[in-house]
């Protein structure tokens, strides 16, 4: 079925702005770069956090970024998000290693986890949904890693050590909240599936419509 597109102009001005007078003119900032050969690869974290950098008066509320290497054959990551509590990750890999009778392995960075896997990804991720510690599950898949969180997205990509990382692509986000709160699960990127996610700039005010329509063709 045909939809409806919404439209958006982004002003440019090189004087001081309010974020008043910024939200008026300029919405969020992406980035992305895929590499499509080895040479910069050691160096995806450190070009993708300078592209980040250029981004950040355009979106100052939050930031993130989800990095992408070659993965090791059926072996599944999964990324979480623990904003209101500090859980005991290694109890908690341990829980999740008795329920799929497989190792896992975690690694942490301030509120976020990657739990590693070769067993069945989709129920580590399902597991992690259903019995983690108060954690929000941000990604999985083989090669996917992301991180994202409230505050000047300098920060987030120094919080989040995004320049060390190395890889073949990586996106990147910094949110100008324009009608919803300032959140870190507000913030971009979104997953959409095993090693896929996404970004975007802009609203939907009809969503309630959009929705209705789409229900009806099933």
């Amino acid at each position: 079925p045909r939809m409806p597109v919404a439209v958006f102009t982004v002003g440019e001005t090189t004087s001081p702005m309010s974020k008043t007078s910024l939200q008026c003119h300029r919405m969020c900032g992406i980035v992305g770069l895929f590499l499509k050969t080895d040479r910069y690869r050691a160096r995806l974290g450190e070009l993708t956090a300078v592209m980040l950098h250029e981004m950040r008066e355009r979106g100052p509320d939050s930031a993130g970024f989800a990095v992408y290497d070659e993965g090791v054959s059926g072996r599944t990551r999964v990324t979480v998000l623990a904003e209101r509590s500090t859980p005991d990750w290694g109890q908690v890999a341990g829980d999740l290693e008795a329920q799929l009778g497989d190792g896992v392995t975690v690694r942490s960075i301030r509120d976020h986890a990657v739990f590693e896997t070769d067993g069945d990804g989709r129920a580590a991720r399902q597991w992690l949904i259903d019995h983690g510690p108060d954690v929000d599950v941000l990604s999985y898949g083989n090669q996917i890693e992301l991180y994202k969180s409230v505050g000047d997205p300098d920060l987030v990509a120094i919080n989040y050590d995004l320049a060390s990382r190395i890889g073949t692509h990586a996106i990147a986000h910094t949110r100008m909240a324009t009608e919803s709160a300032v959140t870190t699960n507000g913030s971009h990127p979104f997953v959409t599936g095993a090693d896929t996610c996404l970004v975007h700039n802009g609203s939907f005010s009809n969503h309630n419509q959009l929705r209705e329509r789409l229900v009806q063709h099933g």
